[in-house]
This record gives C-alpha cells, structure tokens and sequence, in this order.
C-alpha cells in the first residue's frame, strides 16, 4: 500500500478494443505509473468475447484482472485492499499527462475533498448526458494545474461527485459507503454512491480536479441494459463489430487523441 497507494478499478463488459484503449492510454499518459496497481474487473457474455478477454492478459502482464463472480463482494475485495481507489470504465481514454503523486498529495492535503476528479476542468463546459451546457463553478488554485471547488449546488457535471468513469476518492471514505448499500452493476453502485452524497458534502465540500480535465468518456455504445444511457450509434462501432476488429488486431491509434480538446466529460468522437 505505501509503494502502490493507488488501485485504479476498471470495470468492463464486451468492450476488449475499447478497453485496450483505456488502459493504453493510462500507461502511457501517466508519469508514475509505478505508484498504482490497475485491477480490471470485467464480464463477457460469451465464450468469444472471453477469449479476447484473454488476449488482454498476454498484452498487460502487470495488469490484474479479476474475471466478475459477485459483483458487491468483487468490488468490496478489491477497494479494501489500498488507500485511495480510481474508479474507471472501459470507454474512457485519457489524452493528458497525470500524475499519480499528485493526486495522492492533493487528497492527503485536502481534508474538504471529497475526491479527485480526472474527468472533470475548465474545459468541461458542456454536459452530454443532458445535452445542455453547464456552468463552470468558481475554481481556487491548490497548485499550479490544480484546482478545487464546491460542487453541492454546482451545475450538472460538477455537482456529481461520486461517479466511476474517472475519479479517484480515498478508501477510507468510499469503502464505508459501500458496505452500507445494496448494488450489484456499475449503475446501480454509482447510483447508491449518489444517493449518499448530500451527508458527505457536510464534511467534505470540495472537488479537485486538473486545471483540464486528462480524460474523457467516449459513448460509441452501450453494453448494458440496466439503464438507457445516452451512446453513439453508429452501426460501425457497436460494441460486436470492435470485438472483431480487436480480433483481426485493430487498435485504437492513441496519436489522434493526444491533448484531445474535449469540452465535455463524454464526447462522440469517431473512433
């Protein structure tokens, strides 16, 4: 725990190109990588998508990867074992530098957060799961390309603390939470986390993030039925046919990405 403070949980369903890309790009746009344990903890929903699955784990050695069996008691399990958890999903790509100290200082500095969100900047000026443009809250500089605000009352995105695509909160906070709730898919874990938000702003009212936010979501489809999200469309990128592109060796090329100027914490962006 002391040399690894971080464990970054990606959660991931039938999506092996688009989770390559993320954790891709978390590797190479993180500066010290060294500093946190990648634990993915993925479902397929057939024998072929396993076996890409499986492909994944020849290509990322240093990566753990936790086949789901009880999604509350899998996440539970791997929560109690650090001091701060990053919460991620398999179409998030990260397009700038993060540093995994800096967040670990800035939590440990920082009684008033509630987190460290990575999704989350100045950029963010629009919200896509409304379709509407949101507020930029007022913003005080802990360090250069550091920032805090108050997110009870603040617009759309940021006034969600608690979500999974790219947040990192400290185990000491979350894990309580979660024994206390009853969740069995990412919806809804984020939706009791949600729930419980308004009694943890009371004591921790601040939101970190980076001056620009170093990821992003990109909803080219959906894998789940549990709620209908807002996604792409697009016949070409459905969750079957980039199983398939992965399986022919299709990647995602992360060059086009680099220091993406998105202004939203979810973006259709061609693939």
């Amino acid at each position: 725990i002391d040399s690894r403070p971080l464990t970054v949980v990606i959660f991931s369903k039938d999506r092996p190109l688009q989770l390559d890309s993320t954790l891709a790009s978390l590797l190479l746009y993180c500066s010290d990588p060294e500093r946190m344990q990648v634990s993915v903890l993925y479902a397929t929903s057939s024998a072929y998508q396993k076996g890409l699955y499986q492909q994944l784990r020849i290509a990322y050695p240093g990566v753990a990867f936790r086949r789901e069996q009880r999604f509350r008691q899998d996440v539970l399990t791997l929560v109690a074992q650090t001091r701060l958890v990053a919460f991620v999903v398999d179409d998030t790509l990260f397009v700038r530098g993060v540093s995994v100290q800096t967040v670990v200082e800035e939590l440990q500095a920082d009684d008033l957060a509630i987190g460290f969100s990575l999704r989350l900047g100045t950029n963010t000026s629009y919200c896509y799961t409304v379709d509407a443009p949101q507020e930029l809250p007022e913003f005080v500089t802990k360090r250069p390309g550091v920032l805090a605000y108050r997110w009870s009352g603040a617009s759309y995105d940021f006034g969600y603390p608690f979500e999974l695509s790219s947040s990192v909160y400290r185990t000491a906070d979350i894990d309580p939470m979660l024994r206390g709730m009853s969740f069995d898919s990412t919806n809804t874990m984020e939706a009791g986390l949600a729930a419980r938000a308004a009694v943890s702003g009371l004591r921790r009212p601040e939101l970190l993030c980076f001056e620009r936010s170093v990821a992003f979501c990109i909803p080219a489809n959906l894998v789940q039925t549990v709620a209908k999200n807002r996604a792409g469309t697009r016949p070409d990128e459905s969750a079957d046919v980039l199983a398939t592109a992965f399986e022919r060796g299709g990647r995602l090329d992360l060059g086009r990405y680099d220091d993406f100027p998105n202004n939203s914490c979810h973006q259709e962006v061609p693939l």
